[in-house]
């Protein structure tokens, strides 16, 4: 597994941008970064299951790992879907995917802000791929969470 790390300042307090991150909606929207048509299926919980697809049908399943609401939240993948949407452990691509972990971490900045930290561990096939997707959707999570001007 190949470690990734990334980062973005967010002028917002950490329950906003966790709200945003996760609520059907807005997660579809800084989502299209991967993937356009990316959503979700599952509760955000320690211990729950999430199916993450795309407009096809297929994507992945991951647990939820660690849980501290507002702060942290990391989940390892356990299979990948097929465009059928049946769970695949054994294909050549699920075992590439299963066990890349990541990791969301919240950090409230002395100014009320959020450092919001993402972790990957992936198979180096992958590298790429976020390397290119996360900064474009850390970006897009921002820009969703940017204070609107105001018309005085």
């Amino acid at each position: 597994m190949q470690q990734l790390n990334y980062a973005i300042h967010i002028p917002a307090p950490p329950q906003q941008v966790w709200n945003t991150m996760l609520q059907h909606g807005t997660y579809e929207q800084w989502t299209t970064a991967f993937l356009p048509g990316s959503t979700y299926t599952g509760n955000w919980g320690l211990h729950e299951r999430l199916k993450f697809t795309g407009p096809e049908g297929n994507g992945t399943v991951a647990e939820i790992t660690a849980w501290e609401q507002y702060k942290l939240i990391a989940a390892t993948h356990v299979a990948v879907v097929n465009r059928q949407g049946v769970e695949e452990r054994a294909s050549p691509e699920a075992q590439q995917w299963i066990g890349t972990r990541e990791s969301y971490r919240f950090v409230q900045t002395a100014e009320g802000h959020t450092q919001l930290e993402v972790e990957m561990h992936t198979h180096p096939a992958f590298a790429s791929m976020f390397d290119t997707s996360w900064p474009k959707a850390l970006q897009a999570l921002k820009n969703l969470l940017a204070v609107p001007a105001s018309n005085a």
